[in-house]
């Protein structure tokens, strides 16, 4: 029976330790991207008020919007909107 070299073995672990990082790292990332996009609507909730902007992610895909934004009350934008998506 023949053992697997110790260089091996460690090249073997150095990898799937890589890999695990950059699972953890972009986990990480999605979070905070996750809570910068909660953030904007927010703000945008807190600018155009909750009657003046609708939206929801596509297909249930939080990267990926599709929304509407009325024009505000007594402005040129009265009546109108605008698409985003």
């Amino acid at each position: 029976m023949s053992c697997m070299p110790w260089t091996d073995l460690n090249k073997i672990i150095d990898v799937s330790f890589k890999k695990r990082i950059i699972q953890i790292l972009l986990k990480r990332v999605m979070e905070k991207l996750v809570d910068i996009i909660h953030f904007l609507h927010l703000e945008i909730h807190e600018a155009f008020g909750a009657a003046g902007i609708s939206g929801a992610p596509q297909d249930n895909n939080i990267m990926l919007w599709n929304a509407v934004i009325f024009g505000l009350d007594d402005t040129p934008w009265d009546g109108g909107y605008m698409k985003i998506g």
